[in-house]
């Protein structure tokens, strides 16, 4: 056996014992590059991460610093983003502290359901209402409490009404009753 084929094997043997110990985090579902609608199911595992068992898991969003975290080696849960392109991070943490992540490019469309609600033809869209002219201000005119007018009506009582009153604690609060 020459010198060659003995690094070979050496390398190979080396390579297979070591692979374990760097297991980092296998995201199922979505695929690197995937186009998905929100919300989408994330799938993902880690037997471990740098020789350690997984105590949990978690996924942030590109740059974000808010993370949800799951206690376990694996995620199978619905998640729910903004349209757009995003970096999906995929997190695991060994029971003594180290971290492994697998970063995931993913496009989010919007859904169907989202995209048949419409505007229906003919309807009229108002922004900026606060701008729009002619506003009246109405005021609730308060007063003190032995000024403001009471209950002045009451519907006749049948055996098949049953009233409800709700009063305010303070003045400018209107008195509501309601026959059921």
């Amino acid at each position: 056996m020459n010198l060659f084929q003995k690094l070979f094997i050496g390398s190979s043997v080396l390579a297979l014992l070591a692979s374990p110990a760097f297991a980092t985090v296998t995201v199922s579902s979505p695929g690197n590059g995937a186009q998905v609608s929100s919300p989408f199911t994330l799938s993902a595992d880690a037997p471990n991460c740098s020789s350690q068992a997984i105590s949990a898991m978690g996924y942030s969003f590109d740059s974000s610093t808010s993370t949800t975290i799951v206690n376990g080696a694996s995620l199978n849960t619905s998640v729910t983003s903004p349209t757009g392109s995003h970096v999906l991070h995929v997190k695991a943490w060994g029971n003594q502290g180290a971290s492994c992540v697998t970063d995931v490019a993913i496009t989010v469309e919007q859904s169907a359901a989202v995209a048949a609600l419409s505007i229906p033809s003919g309807a009229v869209s108002v922004s900026s209402i606060q701008s729009l002219g002619n506003w009246v201000a109405t005021n609730d005119s308060a007063g003190s409490a032995s000024t403001r007018p009471s209950e002045t009506t009451t519907p006749p009582r049948t055996s098949s009404t049953t009233p409800i009153s709700i009063s305010a604690a303070t003045p400018h609060k209107s008195r509501i009753s309601k026959w059921i």
